[in-house]
């Protein structure tokens, strides 16, 4: 019994000096590392079983394996540019995360409301001849959503290469799921943390309306039933407004 309890002490004792170093290096929140720290010691066994399962950030460790795996492509373009004047860390900055060079020749046009970014979005699926890569949080499935998915499944057809990423979550909001109405026209679809029950895929800061943390994409936008804002959801006219970006490149061209 003694032996026993020696044994699930030190057990206890390892594990929780493994969580901790691996909060220490990995955290970037000193709070939260302290926090996960004081945790183990004070539960160790239960505070290092409680790290692994929600301290623990997987997203970041699947992008880090995927880049692994898949490096990044060179940018085959004699369209290299240098950041204008007071934006050179900028640029650096940019560098270092996508490790692709600046180019010349861009175009971004703002694009307010669904009114505005939906057309554009259903012109470039419609025109795209090389990839379409589409990621966003809720895909419903009413007229509008069912446009899109005509609109992929055509490109897709014509030999465009098209993926879609759709949220485990965010797909649940809407009947028939987007998923099935895709890949039953022949669309290639992945979910983002799809929910399941061993081992968790939930962490806090990982998912967000409107923003997936660790996957080197723009922000999805989310396909509504329709092209116009709820009123019944917003009080104000400004509290109804959503802002798009359309980017055109003519090194990509």
């Amino acid at each position: 019994m003694a032996l026993a309890g020696t044994v699930l002490a030190t057990g206890g004792l390892v594990a929780a000096v493994a969580a901790s170093g691996h909060a220490l290096l990995y955290k970037r929140r000193p709070q939260s590392a302290f926090g996960w720290i004081a945790l183990c010691f004070t539960l160790p066994l239960a505070g290092a079983v409680l790290y692994y399962l929600f301290g623990i950030n997987r997203v970041q460790m699947r992008a880090r394996k995927l880049l692994t795996r898949h490096p990044v492509e060179v940018c085959p373009t004699e369209h290299v540019g240098a950041p204008s004047p007071g934006l050179e860390p900028l640029g650096r900055l940019g560098h270092a995360i996508t490790h692709l060079p600046l180019t010349t020749g861009n175009a971004v046009t703002l694009l307010h409301n669904g009114e505005e970014t939906f057309p554009a979005m259903l012109a470039a699926i419609r025109g795209a001849r090389r990839r379409v890569f589409l990621s966003t949080y809720i895909f419903d499935t009413g007229p509008l959503g069912r446009e899109f998915i005509a609109a992929l499944a055509e490109a897709a057809a014509r030999g465009v290469d098209v993926r879609v990423l759709l949220d485990g979550i965010g797909e649940l909001y809407s009947l028939p799921r987007a998923s099935t109405l895709l890949r039953g026209q022949g669309v290639r679809v992945a979910h983002f943390l799809p929910p399941r029950v061993w081992p968790p895929p939930y962490r806090k800061t990982s998912r967000g309306r409107g923003e997936f943390r660790g996957i080197p994409k723009g922000p999805p936008i989310r396909v509504p039933a329709n092209r116009k804002c709820d009123s019944r959801a917003a009080s104000t006219r400004s509290a109804c407004r959503s802002s798009h970006a359309r980017a055109a490149s003519r090194a990509g061209a």
